[in-house]
């Protein structure tokens, strides 16, 4: 049995540090790498010293990412309820 080394302990993907108001510097190496059963890269990390504070700009357009994945998630999730309430009244 072969043992991986894990990932950092400080380590963080790239949206764990945008919710801390953090992105990756330009050209920093990423910690850790997690890689998929097909061996494709699933979660970048990196640690604290690879990445720099927010532009205001920045830190603007991820809020704005964020808050349309929330809208697109509790709309699917709303499909979801109709779906099933339609299928139990049958």
């Amino acid at each position: 049995m072969r043992i991986r080394a894990g990932k950092p302990e400080n380590s963080q993907t790239v949206r764990q540090w945008a919710l801390r108001g953090r992105v990756p510097k330009e050209g920093a190496k990423p910690s850790y790498i997690w890689l998929d059963g097909n061996r494709n890269p699933r979660s970048i990390y990196y640690l604290e010293e690879d990445t720099r504070e927010m532009t205001p700009e920045e830190d603007a357009a991820f809020k704005e990412s964020e808050r349309i994945k929330d809208e697109q998630r509790k709309e699917h999730m709303r499909k979801m309820r109709e779906k099933k309430k339609c299928k139990s009244v049958q």
